[in-house]
């Protein structure tokens, strides 16, 4: 779920719900793989410190372009992700920890990498 909240902190609301068609997420929560976790740790940690800058006063697409690692380790995971799961292309993924239900969108994630690499040439 908090993935959900880092990428809309990321992605302009408007693209993203413009880009966006409900897709029913698969379940993997019988096999996740360790990059699925890693993407959203990473996301977390892009929000966090996205978060963070403009607490700090600066403005938004200073502190986004200022995420230069964490968008490119989320751009590896993408693509390995993708590579070994071509089918979760433009889909989403879902997976129960305990009493958390997490839920990884691959568009929305493609969305947010080019977003990133139009507003940071």
């Amino acid at each position: 779920m908090r993935s959900i909240f880092a990428i809309s902190l990321l992605v302009s609301g408007t693209a993203y719900a413009a880009s966006q068609q409900w897709v029913k997420p698969i379940d993997i929560s019988g096999h996740v793989p360790g990059s699925v976790k890693q993407i959203g740790s990473t996301i977390d940690a892009i929000a966090k410190n996205v978060a963070s800058c403009i607490g700090a006063g600066k403005s938004r697409n200073e502190c986004i372009c200022s995420q230069k690692s964490g968008h490119a380790r989320l751009r590896t995971l993408y693509n390995k992700t993708l590579s070994d799961h071509p089918k979760w292309r433009n889909s989403a993924v879902s997976y129960r920890e305990g009493d958390v239900q997490h839920f990884v969108s691959f568009e929305a994630i493609e969305l947010q990498l080019r977003q990133y690499d139009e507003l940071c040439k």
